[in-house]
């Protein structure tokens, strides 16, 4: 792709990457840096999606190519305000800080979890339900995350799931309650007629969150 006015070369990495993920054996996507250090003018990428921040669509590169761009009179009806701004620039603050810091970008976080935290997690939040609750079966079991996004579609991560069978619901009333009956709605996916919950997605604060809302089922 290039831009004719320029004669420069451009690069749209679709959702884009400022981790390298490679270094924690996720993908084999190229970090933004690389892709201009080997020849790109400029690179295009999102905003939010794989980097985390807010909903945004970013240019980098060149300073005098995308000088021709900010004159361009679209770049004012497309120019994102002060508070996206804001959040953008401490997410990338966060990315700044390198391997500490983008483990507070949840998306990254979420990502980078180790199977062992997640062992730990799925164990203790399985105990807690049976516990307090005679209507579930709960096993786990291996299985796998999807990154998805523009960057790593199709990238798959080992997780642990738990399955949950309630004795008077079937998975699909259990589903749907836990959809339309609470706010932020909670949304699994059904398996074999069993109700499937990756701890990989839900936040260590969202967990009591989940649990109330499935002993109130």
């Amino acid at each position: 792709m290039y831009i004719k006015r320029t004669n420069s070369l451009s690069k749209d990495l679709g959702s884009g990457a400022l981790f390298d993920f490679r270094k924690h054996g996720i993908g084999d996507e190229p970090v933004v840096s690389e892709v201009i250090e080997m020849g790109a003018d400029i690179v295009t990428f999102s905003g939010d999606k794989l980097l985390g921040g807010p909903q945004a669509g970013i240019i980098a590169g060149k300073k005098k190519i995308i000088d021709i761009l900010k004159k361009h009179q679209l770049a004012r009806v497309v120019r994102v305000d002060k508070m996206t701004l804001a959040a953008l620039e401490g997410t990338l603050i966060d990315y700044a800080r390198g391997e500490n810091g983008v483990h507070n970008i949840p998306t990254i976080h979420d990502l980078l979890v180790s199977i062992d935290i997640l062992d730990d997690r799925t164990k203790s939040f399985v105990t807690n339900l049976l516990q307090n609750s005679n209507d579930f079966q709960a096993k786990i079991f291996p299985s796998t995350s999807q990154v998805g996004g523009g960057t790593m579609p199709d990238v798959q991560l080992p997780t642990l799931v738990i399955s949950l069978k309630h004795h008077t619901l079937t998975a699909e009333q259990v589903g749907r309650k836990l959809r339309t009956q609470y706010k932020p709605a909670i949304v699994g996916r059904i398996q074999k007629d069993e109700f499937i919950i990756d701890l990989r997605t839900v936040t260590e604060e969202e967990e009591q969150l989940l649990l109330q809302a499935l002993l109130q089922l």
